[in-house]
């Protein structure tokens, strides 16, 4: 009984981690799906090896990017990889759809018949390593030549207990879009610096052009991001450390309270849509496409690449709030990662570090809204790739920060937190009318925070 509670504390924990990562990819998926578990046991016993020179390995990866990306992966795994890393024998690769994953990967762990290699959203790797099913990856962290690629906030970003869990290969950076034409029209040439100025500029749009300015998918993972982002823009996070040092709520800190004022003040004021939470993704591309909204959220910036609004569409710089003059730019990053079950740890380390070496042809010749994790490949994809975005949004990349800042390490309860897009509901509050009460609202979110903090406590 202790275990099947254990089981379902740790998908609560986890639970549509996905959907921040999902919301990353602009492809459709190519997937096994569930069935992946069923066929594990197999794979499993091939990852052993049959004469001892050679491993065979099972590599289940998310679906990224699609069937292009599908294809390209395939086809790297079983060519350039074996000539590369010695000792690599058949790989079969498995690619998942998010709405299962974590299901399919928990029941894995605990029937003994997990993959060797495993990708996963941010803080997922986190939840496996506390339920001891993860292979610390020492050998790569002893790597200085690869460690070199990346910035030491990146190459931290995925650890558990100061191990590191996974090495980061892929960034999600939150972004905010804009018409840079109606945005000068009113008096603002360039990007707005601060939120203050970011609020003016919308309402000065909204009085020029007779238009409700912003719009997101309110409904939503996005909605999260936005307080999320918001919060981090003024120096602060959705948590913080108490005298003792534990992870607590701090949503009701007068830091975070003036964040949740500017979202009351967009509804209150017409600066969104009064029935945004009703759009759908189609809707609001349609709504961004005719000219009636000025700025979005995320990863509708793919659809448009190829319209006459590309050329018009910029990126916002990071902004930064009342109370800080420091930019932060919302930041989750997925990484590669190996499972304790696995009968050759030592070489499947030796495969995502050629992974991560050999990424660039995903990201310079796809589509799709994540960043490489290295400096090198980032730069190789800003100076290359066809997506325009990566150009405009280039400027943004140096102030990348983990979304459970100011928490050094994914934390108790985070799962839930992000998983289950908890601060998005407290954004959904203050932007559908629900209340204007900042305070209510920020106990309201200190309340769910809290929560989820005990949930992943009691289960442990």
């Amino acid at each position: 009984m202790k275990k099947a509670r254990s089981i379902v504390a740790f998908l609560m924990a986890a639970a549509m981690l996905a959907a921040t990562a999902c919301s990353q990819s602009g492809g459709e998926s190519s997937s096994q799906g569930s069935s992946a578990a069923e066929g594990s046991s197999a794979a499993s016993e091939a990852s052993q090896g049959g004469d001892g020179e050679t491993h065979d390995i099972v590599y289940w990866d998310m679906a990224w990017g699609g069937e292009d990306y599908v294809k390209a992966m395939e086809n790297q795994l079983q060519t350039e990889l074996k000539e590369a890393v010695p000792g690599v024998g058949n790989v079969e690769y498995v690619s998942l759809t998010w709405d299962n994953f974590l299901q399919v990967h928990l029941t894995a762990i605990n029937s003994g018949t997990a993959p060797d290699i495993f990708t996963a959203g941010f803080g997922t790797g986190e939840v496996f390593a506390r339920m001891g099913a993860v292979h610390y990856l020492d050998k790569i962290d002893a790597n200085e030549e690869l460690k070199a690629k990346y910035d030491e906030a990146t190459w931290n970003a995925r650890r558990y207990e100061g191990n590191m869990v996974q090495i980061p290969w892929m960034r999600g950076v939150t972004s905010i879009f804009y018409r840079t034409d109606m945005f000068a029209e009113v008096g603002y040439t360039e990007s707005p610096k601060t939120w203050d100025e970011f609020m003016d500029a919308l309402r000065k749009v909204k009085a020029e052009y007779n238009i409700d300015p912003f719009i997101f998918d309110l409904a939503g993972n996005q909605s999260n991001h936005l307080l999320l982002l918001s919060l981090l823009n003024n120096g602060v996070g959705c948590c913080k450390y108490d005298a003792n040092n534990n992870v607590v709520p701090a949503m009701s800190d007068p830091e975070n309270k003036r964040m949740i004022q500017y979202l009351v003040d967009m509804y209150q004021e017409g600066l969104v849509p009064q029935s945004l939470s009703t759009y759908k993704r189609s809707d609001l591309m349609k709504v961004y496409l005719d000219g009636q909204a000025a700025v979005f959220i995320g990863d509708l910036a793919l659809d448009v690449v190829g319209t006459e609004l590309e050329e018009v569409t910029g990126v916002l710089d990071v902004l930064t709030g009342p109370d800080s003059d420091e930019q932060r730019a919302l930041t989750f990053y997925n990484g590669l990662g190996v499972f304790a079950q696995s009968e050759c740890p030592e070489l499947c380390e030796d495969v995502i570090a050629y992974l991560v070496n050999n990424t660039d042809q995903y990201f310079v010749d796809g589509m799709w809204e994540a960043w490489p994790a290295d400096k090198e490949t980032t730069e190789l994809v800003v100076e290359n790739s066809s997506n325009p975005f990566y150009e405009k949004g280039a400027k943004n990349i140096e102030f990348c920060t983990p979304a459970i800042y100011p928490i050094e390490e994914v934390y108790d309860g985070w799962g839930v937190i992000d998983g289950e897009a908890l601060l998005g509901k407290v954004a959904q509050m203050a932007m559908t009318g629900a209340s204007s009460d900042v305070d209510e609202i920020a106990a309201y979110g200190d309340q769910l925070i809290q929560d989820a903090i005990d949930s992943q406590k009691e289960a442990q």
